[in-house]
């Protein structure tokens, strides 16, 4: 009853009181400066024990191999540190502007962009007329309550369901007036934040009416209060180390460990036993026993592991913030995913139309700069193309009459000779029948 009756921020004390209270309403990823990140890598505890094996090496003497491996593991965490900032800041570009909304305020509606919302405002949402393209067009900007009206919402990008759901008003749910709200169990009447309004429908019986027709709604909470935010900041604010403490590696390095103590203390054994041996380097040969346990170049090698991890997951457009995790997805072996929404889209977009040659696609809108010479790169390659195919099959054509005219000749030639023979035969036969005529004249 509270929100029904509610008329919104109306004056700008209560409007000052509940921006100083709330803030403006943002999900902005928070960029860590570079050296808070480099100090927490520095106190891990496998950096503090690569450390602690490199003052051992230095007390035994050996100064150039322990100060260059000083450099390689310092000279990795800033690498690794670097990379980190550098996924952080594309998941904070990707953050979609919030699209402008009507704000009742002071008994006058006005038109506020998203991030100017407080917990509290009366504003009127719906899908957005004509052809508005931009990313922000529909998506809720906050956790609302739907006084007044019914909408058709998409919440995907919470869920992971892609069946719309449908939310309707307090008052046409019928609820009482002293029944406390409970997001849970009232989220039908519930517009989560970053969930897209596909349809709507508006009331103008209501006492306040909105000015473009929109579902009047109410601002529960803003920010990184809302259930997108809380979904974000599980992601990035979880558990920020975790330690390898499964029973396997336990169990391994105690094996190890054993068997470190147990050479660590025949050394110091016999070592006492000689009383012309120095002490010092007798304490320090047994601690660096114990310390070969665990081998001070593993973590830097998984340091150059994880690195290179995170190269080819930048270039497959897959940030991570938490690198430290890279090496537990190895013990993945069988991985579920859910289908709309996560893997796929149950949005058709139109690329373009295939032409000629059917490999090409001929884009829908006008090329932008540098897109458009490409674009006559690509026709001049294809024309090009369609010039050779048109030669080649001229050239053929032309070797194919020629040869055709080859065989016509061969097979007149043919024809002719056997012509030719009976020509000669009949010529020798009439100068043998002159001949005899001769003789028998001479006779």
């Amino acid at each position: 009853d509270h929100y029904n009756k509610t008329a919104g921020l109306g004056s700008e004390a209560r409007q000052l009181v509940a921006f100083d209270r709330w803030g403006e309403n943002r999900v902005v990823v928070p960029v860590p400066p570079f050296m808070s990140l480099l100090k927490e890598h520095l106190v891990a505890p496998f950096f503090v024990f690569q450390v602690f094996c490199v003052g051992l090496w230095c007390l035994d003497e050996y100064w150039y191999y322990s100060l260059f491996t000083l450099f390689m593991l310092v000279s990795f965490e800033c690498t690794v540190v670097s990379q980190r900032l550098r996924n952080l800041r594309e998941l904070r570009a990707l953050q979609v502007a919030k699209m402008h909304v009507n704000v009742y305020r002071s008994g006058k509606w006005e038109l506020l962009p998203g991030e100017a919302l407080l917990p509290g405002d009366l504003v009127s949402l719906g899908r957005p007329s004509g052809n508005a393209s931009s990313d922000g067009a529909g998506v809720v900007p906050a956790d609302c309550l739907l006084l007044a009206g019914s909408a058709i919402v998409e919440e995907a990008v919470l869920t992971g369901e892609s069946t719309p759901q449908w939310k309707v008003s307090t008052t046409d749910a019928g609820l009482k007036g002293s029944q406390r709200l409970d997001i849970k169990s009232d989220k039908t009447h519930v517009l989560f934040a970053g969930t897209k309004v596909l349809q709507h429908t508006g009331e103008r019986a209501h006492r306040i009416k909105t000015p473009d027709g929109g579902c009047l709604c109410v601002v529960l909470r803003t920010g990184f209060d809302t259930s997108q935010g809380r979904l974000l900041r599980t992601i990035l604010f979880s558990t920020e180390r975790v330690t390898a403490n499964n029973w396997e590696a336990g169990a391994f390095i105690l094996f190890l460990l054993f068997f470190a103590v147990t050479a660590a203390w025949y050394v110091l054994h016999h070592g006492l036993q000689d009383a012309s041996r120095s002490r010092f380097k007798l304490v320090l040969n047994c601690v660096m026993i114990i310390t070969s346990v665990v081998p001070p170049e593993l973590p830097m090698e998984l340091s150059m592991a994880v690195n290179a991890s995170l190269v080819n997951l930048v270039k497959k457009k897959v940030f991570c913030t938490e690198p430290f995790r890279i090496p537990y997805a190895g013990k993945v072996d069988v991985c579920c995913f859910d289908k709309t929404g996560t893997l796929t889209s149950d949005h058709l977009l139109l690329e373009g139309v295939v032409g000629d040659p059917l490999t090409r696609t001929v884009p829908l809108v006008w090329p932008e700069e540098g897109e458009e010479e490409e674009e006559r790169k690509r026709g001049g390659k294809a024309e090009e193309s369609r010039r050779t195919r048109r030669k080649k099959s001229k050239k053929q054509e032309e070797e194919q009459q020629q040869q055709q005219q080859e065989e016509g000749e061969e097979e007149e030639e043919e024809e002719g000779e056997p012509k030719r023979s009976n020509e000669e035969k009949l010529k020798k036969k009439s100068a043998r029948k002159d001949n005899g005529d001769d003789d028998k004249n001479g006779d």
